[in-house]
């Protein structure tokens, strides 16, 4: 009687889906029709918006998936100094990322577009998984602080959570130039003479990379060490 009780509710639930996918399937297909033309048309203020469409959709992504792992994977205890076991995860990302924009300029240099632009969309998937991490992780970070006055503004714990959000903010940034850049690439605009916003968005990924090493030297070494600034 309960199997059948669930198989009747799992029928009953795929009809909802399937009524719902087919509401929404003229709205995805108007989406699609004004995104090709948006790529495809000279007008500016159509690919602004594009653009900006495209950033409120990735940071909306973002979030979201950070609200995921926040639901599905344990917080820390407080007090906790293990290096969170996201920020591994975002290290990853961070240095695909790198490679693939990497591989993405070697490409549009040697005039390969098809690859140019895969590499590219890469790249935008890693950094929006990154970020999303980044910010589970951040959250993580500031659960596993002391709920003391004195740890919260003096530990080793709290500086590496002002530095890591510093550098989540500037990779936002990073990203939202590289989803601009990504639609020139769609609308043709890169090739193997002109590749100046490739170039500038591989060198700032890279940086980032750079700086975030550092950042997680400087974290592992103050709770390995265990130490905390005197008032």
């Amino acid at each position: 009687m309960h199997r059948r009780w669930d198989i009747q509710r799992r029928e009953h639930t795929n009809v909802l889906y399937a009524e719902a996918w087919i509401e929404m399937t003229p709205l995805l297909e108007g989406i699609s029709e004004w995104v090709f033309h948006s790529l495809h048309a000279n007008s500016r203020s159509g690919f602004v918006l594009l653009w900006f469409a495209c950033c409120l959709a990735d940071v909306a992504l973002g979030i979201g998936l950070a609200a995921v792992l926040r639901t599905l994977l344990p917080a820390p205890l407080p007090g906790s100094w293990l290096l969170p076991a996201a920020f591994s995860a975002s290290t990853f990302l961070l240095a695909a990322g790198s490679l693939t924009l990497q591989l993405s300029l070697r490409n549009v240099q040697r005039e390969r577009q098809r690859l140019f632009r895969q590499r590219l969309r890469w790249a935008v998937v890693a950094g929006t998984l990154f970020l999303a991490v980044q910010c589970y992780a951040l959250g993580g970070l500031l659960a596993g602080q002391p709920r003391t006055p004195f740890n919260a503004s003096t530990s080793a714990q709290a500086f590496a959570f002002v530095l890591a959000s510093l550098h989540a903010m500037h990779f936002a940034l990073a990203l939202v130039c590289l989803l601009y850049v990504t639609l020139l690439a769609y609308q043709g605009r890169y090739d193997h003479e002109y590749y100046w916003g490739v170039l500038v968005c591989t060198i700032f990924w890279h940086t980032l990379g750079v700086a975030w090493c550092g950042i997680l030297v400087v974290y592992v070494l103050s709770a390995a060490s265990g130490f905390v600034p005197s008032p």
